[in-house]
């Protein structure tokens, strides 16, 4: 297994994540879908983020990233005051099951616990089961009561992590 480093985007960035964020949605998404321009345009969310976080290999190719946004960033939809919103996690499908994906949720719960959040919530297409893997290990539940559909018949799952409380000393 190659050794990781997480760190947050840098403009330089951006073309590599929106390419590999598209690869990674590739299989989800229907061939022509207007969503993968908006996954490839990372600029915007680079711009209005709360924060944007890659994984990178030792020799510095950057193989996975993570949108996170609070309720007054554009690209957030379901966050609520006091809740980090992790949008468009993405791996380079030549990294799966090498520890990206939970690198990178690892590193948002770290961010969200440091940074005073509630909980972090998230969004995830019913197929992406191999996601679901990585939230569930990382101690997220479904919340069905905010599944929602962003666009008609495409309903999506809502995960959430609440933040254990820090002990007041």
């Amino acid at each position: 297994m190659a050794d990781f480093l997480v760190r947050d985007l840098r403009e330089a960035d951006l073309a590599t994540v929106g390419e590999l964020t598209v690869a990674a949605y590739l299989p989800y998404e229907p061939a022509g879908s207007g969503y993968f321009d908006l996954l490839r345009d990372v600029r915007p969310r680079f711009q209005d983020a709360f924060a944007n976080i890659v994984v990178e290999t030792a020799a510095g190719q950057v193989v996975g990233a993570v949108n996170l946004s609070t309720q007054d960033n554009a690209f957030a939809h379901l966050a609520a005051a006091g809740e980090l919103e992790m949008r468009m996690l993405a791996v380079d499908p030549r990294f799966h099951r090498h520890g990206v994906g939970t690198m990178l949720v690892r590193e948002v719960q770290k961010i969200a616990q440091e940074n005073g959040f509630d909980r972090v919530v998230l969004s995830s297409r019913k197929n992406m089961v191999e996601a679901h893997r990585i939230y569930e290990k990382c101690g997220f539940e479904l919340d069905p009561s905010r599944f929602w559909e962003p666009v008609p018949g495409l309903e999506v799952f809502v995960y959430v992590w609440e933040c254990p409380s820090v002990p007041t000393t």
